[in-house]
């Protein structure tokens, strides 16, 4: 429909010298012709695919966008997202963990102080500390499951847990599973 849409602006623009550009979010198509000098350039970019998780689509791609820009596997934090809070945004357990990403507050002051985050419980906020601390995490330790250990745990319960042969937790489990589980949304 949007593509139909751009290929008549294109056709209505070749009696005209001016530019026609027509761009839209949901499938980041981009159509520029300029008639004058006879010369059409067209870009089309498929927006990501969004997931049949109870997310609302803007903060799918809001959180796409995050992973994109901080290196980090949009599907580790779906799954993480879900096994954490089951896509809650305004869950705090009884350990105080904040949120959809479940931000323990003992890491608010520094996650405050580095981005500006005044409200652990906003979606937004929630996903960009929790994938910042994802990427945080991932520069320290290479392996999946050890990153995933160190974000539940903190460091230090981590290098206990694998001081006494655990390397793997429950939790790391279930994330795991959920990650192998993601399934795209049909269009």
């Amino acid at each position: 429909m949007i593509i139909s849409a751009a290929l008549i602006l294109l056709r209505m623009a070749s009696d005209r010298p001016e530019t026609i550009a027509v761009t839209t979010s949901i499938t980041n198509t981009t159509v520029t012709t300029t008639t004058s000098t006879t010369t059409t350039t067209t870009t089309t970019t498929t927006a990501p695919e969004l997931y049949d998780i109870p997310l609302p689509d803007e903060l799918q791609l809001y959180t796409i966008n995050v992973c994109k820009q901080y290196g980090v596997d949009p599907e580790l934090v779906f799954a993480l997202m879900g096994v954490e809070s089951e896509y809650r945004p305004d869950v705090i357990s009884c350990t105080n963990d904040y949120g959809l990403m479940q931000i323990n507050r003992c890491n608010h002051k520094w996650l405050s102080d580095k981005l500006g985050i005044t409200d652990f419980l906003d979606p937004q906020q929630n996903i960009l500390a929790g994938v910042y601390m994802l990427r945080e995490i991932s520069k320290e330790y290479s392996r999946l499951e050890d990153v995933l250990v160190v974000y539940a745990r903190g460091p230090g319960g981590a290098k206990k847990l694998w001081r006494k042969g655990v390397r793997k937790t429950e939790h790391t489990k279930k994330v795991l599973e959920r990650m192998s589980n993601l399934k795209r949304r049909e269009v």
